[in-house]
């Protein structure tokens, strides 16, 4: 929640996977287009590369100027452990 404070702070709207009516087991390529979509950067902190359509498998086939970017949390529990 502190994440979500702090993004709000800077005036960055969170949306979440309920937001968009998706289901959180989306496969990477389906959400990074359904992003594009929608015209919404991505925040993750699932960045891998397992098999054809995983989110870093997508940016390297997919990636064109233009594209709205995918922004990598390096470890999301940092912000979760910290005290209030």
């Amino acid at each position: 929640l502190e994440l979500q404070n702090f993004l709000a702070d800077q005036g960055i709207e969170v949306v979440f996977f309920w937001d968009l009516g998706i289901e959180p087991d989306i496969n990477d390529r389906l959400l990074w287009n359904q992003c594009q979509r929608e015209g919404l950067a991505l925040f993750t902190d699932n960045r891998n590369r397992e098999g054809a359509d995983s989110l870093q498998a997508t940016l390297d086939d997919s990636w064109q100027e233009g594209n709205l970017p995918v922004l990598t949390l390096a470890d999301k529990r940092r912000f979760e452990d910290e005290p209030n």
